[in-house]
């Protein structure tokens, strides 16, 4: 398993118990997430995730700045040192 540290800008951070940064080690980005849902009491996950488990439209993961959605997804492998970063988008409406 690899050791990798998650980052949470404030505004989720405020929702998941002033959780800003997290290490942890895990083989997939799915795995570095439960692990911190788990941390956090599962507020995390009803933030990021559908009824449907599948990633929200209006939230972006980063794994060293490069989106998942354009990797393996969830299934992202993850190595030492690998930094990934939660963001909500907003949209105006």
């Amino acid at each position: 398993m690899a050791k990798v540290k998650l980052k949470l800008p404030n505004v989720l951070a405020r929702k998941t118990g002033n959780i800003r940064e997290y290490t942890t080690e895990a083989d997939t980005v799915e795995e570095a997430f439960k692990s911190i849902d788990e941390r956090c009491h599962g507020k995390l996950g009803k933030i990021v995730f559908d009824d449907k488990g599948e990633l929200k439209q209006t939230i972006t993961i980063y794994v060293n700045g490069r989106e998942i959605r354009l990797l393996e997804k969830l299934e992202t492998k993850m190595k030492d040192e690998d930094e990934i970063t939660i963001i909500p988008t907003f949209q105006d409406g």
